[in-house]
C-alpha cells in the first residue's frame, strides 16, 4: 500500500521531487492545519500585510502574508551585509520588468507531479519587491 520513493525517483506516474506516499486512487484526508510560528523569523521583522485567505478548488484554505523580499522568514537565518539593499532593488526591478503572462523556464521533459501555482493579486503598493509566504 505505502510506497515511499526517494527524491528524483522515476515511476510510471512521473517524477516526484520529494517523498510521497502512494495510496492508489484514495484521496488525502483533511488533517491538522499548518500554522506559522508566532515568534522568531515569522514576526521579526514580520509581514508587511496580511493575513489573507484563498480557497482552493479542492476545498482547502490557504492563509498567507506579504513580506518584503529580503524580510521573508527563510532569509532571516543569514547575516546580511549592506548588499541586501542591492538584492531588494534587483527583485523590485525583476517584478516590474518580467511580465507574469509568459514562461521563463521550459516545461519538464518528463511527465510528473507539478504543483499548480496560486496566483493572487498583491496589495496596493506591493506589486514589486514583495512575496507571499
Amino acid at each position: 500500500m505505502a510506497d515511499r520513493r526517494r527524491a528524483g525517483a522515476s515511476t510510471s506516474r512521473g517524477l516526484f521531487r520529494q517523498y510521497y506516499r502512494d495510496d492508489g486512487d484514495r484521496r488525502a484526508e483533511p488533517g491538522a492545519p499548518f500554522t506559522s510560528p508566532d515568534r522568531g523569523a515569522w514576526t521579526e521583522p514580520g509581514p508587511a500585510a496580511g493575513p489573507f485567505t484563498a480557497l482552493l478548488v479542492d476545498g482547502s484554505r490557504v492563509t498567507y502574508r506579504w513580506y518584503r523580499f529580503v524580510d521573508q522568514p527563510s532569509f532571516q537565518q543569514y547575516k546580511w551585509s549592506p548588499k541586501i539593499r542591492r538584492l531588494q532593488q534587483f527583485v523590485e526591478r525583476l517584478h516590474r520588468e518580467w511580465p507574469t503572462d509568459r514562461d521563463y523556464l521550459p516545461p519538464p521533459l518528463q511527465a510528473g507531479c507539478r504543483a499548480a501555482p496560486l496566483f493572487v493579486t498583491p496589495p496596493k503598493c506591493m506589486e514589486a519587491g514583495y512575496v507571499r509566504s
